[in-house]
Formats: C-alpha cells, structure tokens, sequence
C-alpha cells in the first residue's frame, strides 16, 4: 500500500497516510479534525540506488540564502 500525503481542506493540516490502491480521497480523515474533506498532495519520492548515480529527486533543495 502506498503513503500519501494530504491537506485537509478545513483546517489546513498536512499529514501522510498509507491507503489501499483505490481509496476516494472523500473517504480520507484528518487526524485533526476528523473531517472528510482531504485532499492529495504532489510531493517529493526517493528512489534507491547508488550516491554516484543517485537522481534529483532524492537530492534536498539548498536553503533560501544558501544556508
């Protein structure tokens, strides 16, 4: 089953949540405010291999200010 990230669309709350392959996102509850209105996210994936060949989606974006 694979982990998800979510935005409740009431209260704003992020979180991660491992659903099975088919699960309507209007079926999804927020572990804040136990509403139902949840909404899929676009996020970042790692992927294995090795540190020489590792791809840019493994890779963390360099801090504003080049901190």
């Amino acid at each position: 089953m694979p982990i998800y990230e979510y935005r409740c669309r009431h209260c704003q709350h992020r979180f991660d949540k491992l659903v099975q392959m088919g699960t309507k996102d209007s079926e999804i509850e927020c572990p804040v405010c136990h509403e139902q209105e949840s909404q899929k996210m676009v996020s970042a994936f790692g992927t294995k291999g090795s540190e020489s060949r590792s791809s840019a989606s493994t890779r963390c974006a360099p801090a504003p200010g080049g901190g």
